[in-house]
């Protein structure tokens, strides 16, 4: 039976070197030309492990509440201990779980449906019997009224569709 191969430790940092400037003109990225770049600096710290890293955070944390309270025991009575600020915003009341009211649907009645197509419907029929000609008289100047009369009609049905539940 094939065992699992064993996990790889990172011990961080970066893989592929930080470039230092810009690369010379005909450098490909495997070429002498993009290798002669300035060299990689290395650091002398070690590396931390986990714990001395919560450490120092612990220890910043503390100092930082240290110079918070430092300016509150000067004005306090000697010998009485230092406010601590709590990380807590609010108080919870319980600790249970309560889940949101569900929505509200609401049910339009059957006349906004039939307003709003009746009204998209024929200002789109009097648009159409406008340019048939069926609003000219013979020998009469067209006119654009049944034309805005049209489009106020699919207005008013667009707004039918969208303002009323």
């Amino acid at each position: 039976m094939p065992t699992k191969p064993t996990k790889r430790k990172v011990t961080g940092g970066r893989v592929t070197p930080k470039a230092a400037g810009p690369a010379k003109v005909g450098a490909t990225p495997g070429s002498l030309a993009s290798k002669a770049r300035t060299p990689i600096r290395k650091t002398t710290k070690p590396a931390e492990s986990p714990a001395e890293r919560k450490r120092a955070a612990e220890a910043k944390v503390a100092d930082a509440t240290d110079e918070a309270a430092g300016s509150v025991r000067s004005k306090s009575v000697a010998g009485a201990k230092a406010p601590v600020a709590s990380k807590r915003v609010t108080d919870r009341s319980s600790g249970r779980y309560t889940p949101p009211a569900p929505p509200q649907y609401k049910v339009s009645p059957w006349w906004v449906p039939a307003i709003m197509f009746t009204l998209i419907g024929v200002g789109m029929l009097v648009i159409f019997l406008n340019y048939l000609g069926v609003f000219v008289a013979d020998g009469d100047t067209p006119s654009n009224v049944p034309l805005v009369i049209g489009l106020g009609m699919i207005l008013g049905g667009i707004i039918t569709a969208t303002q009323y539940h």
